[in-house]
């Protein structure tokens, strides 16, 4: 008894043992996965779930293993005739834990060298991606260069045109000016030029009827004149009693032929005395050819004249 009370009781320094095996590893492990999951859970829930599972694996079976203990304890001090049995119980178990305890750290090792080899592949495969946006990235900036290079040329390209559509505006425009000055000075040049037409029109005109006039004055001269001739003619052969009266008129339509041939004589109003009138008709038939005009234009206005014969003359020139 004295030896039992002189040295703590074993499942104490056990007890101790487990606390200093177990405290580590909850620490440890714990502090480990949830730095690390923090780090990579996005990536990483399927290695998390695995060592989480494990974890209460682990658990488990340390906490049957001290209730094992526990209860081998009890019953060693129960039955305190059989020390040696229940000692061997115990180092059976601890080993068992031992075992337990590397062989989850041994999964836990594994499960994290296959996380590590997750990760590295991760790393890779973001890298591969980063590498491929940064050259993506570099084909645009080039293509986005190219684009800003065309679009300076394009704006150069646009005020150039639109440098040489002004300077065409204001050529046209002065040509429109000049046209317009032209078109002035044309009209200008076209009324001057259309007043004095109109000014020499006038006078054209002016002289023409002067010399319409002067023509119709002659025509009417010698019309007048051939008249005369014929009625001398006619008169000449104009027999008339004495018992005629002066006063009387005979008024004959004659045609004549070119060269004074008498075609036809017509009486277009008697004078009250046939024999008269007769006589009248047949003096111009006797008194033919009668003197006619040879010009073409002035003869055709004796082709056939209306012509007043009075016997006042003869009997004067009788008398």
């Amino acid at each position: 008894m004295s030896r039992l009370k002189s040295r703590p009781p074993r499942h104490t320094k056990l007890r101790h043992r487990f606390r200093k095996v177990k405290a580590p590893l909850r620490t440890k492990s714990h502090s480990t996965l949830y730095t690390k999951r923090n780090k990579s859970y996005a990536g990483n829930r399927k290695a998390f779930v695995l060592s989480l599972s494990l974890h209460l694996l682990l658990f488990f079976s340390v906490f049957m293993t001290i209730d094992l203990f526990y209860q081998q304890r009890s019953q060693s001090v129960a039955v305190a005739a059989q020390p040696i049995k229940a000692v061997a119980v115990n180092e059976a178990a601890v080993t068992n834990m031992i075992n337990t305890i590397k062989q989850s750290k041994q999964l836990q090792h594994q499960t994290e060298q296959r996380r590590q080899a997750a990760l590295r592949q991760q790393a890779n495969r973001l890298q591969k991606q980063r590498h491929d946006s940064e050259l993506a990235l570099k084909r645009m900036q080039q293509q986005l260069q190219k684009l800003q290079a065309k679009h300076h040329q394009q704006q150069a390209e646009l005020k150039h045109l639109a440098a040489e559509r002004q300077a065409a505006k204001q050529v046209l425009e002065k040509a429109k000016r000049a046209t317009v000055q032209e078109q002035q000075k044309a009209a200008a040049i076209k009324k001057k030029q259309l007043a004095a037409q109109q000014q020499r029109d006038a006078e054209l005109a002016a002289e023409a009827s002067l010399l319409t006039a002067q023509y119709d004055q002659r025509l009417l001269a010698e019309i007048n004149r051939y008249k005369s001739m014929i009625k001398q003619a006619i008169s000449q052969r104009w027999l008339i009693t004495t018992h005629v009266h002066s006063a009387m008129a005979v008024r004959l339509a004659i045609r004549i032929a070119p060269g004074g041939s008498v075609l036809a004589v017509n009486l277009l109003q008697g004078s009250g005395d046939a024999a008269l009138d007769r006589a009248a008709i047949t003096a111009v038939y006797k008194a033919a050819p009668l003197p006619v005009p040879t010009e073409p234009e002035l003869f055709n206005k004796f082709r056939e004249i209306d012509l007043t014969m009075r016997p006042e003359s003869i009997i004067s020139h009788g008398g």
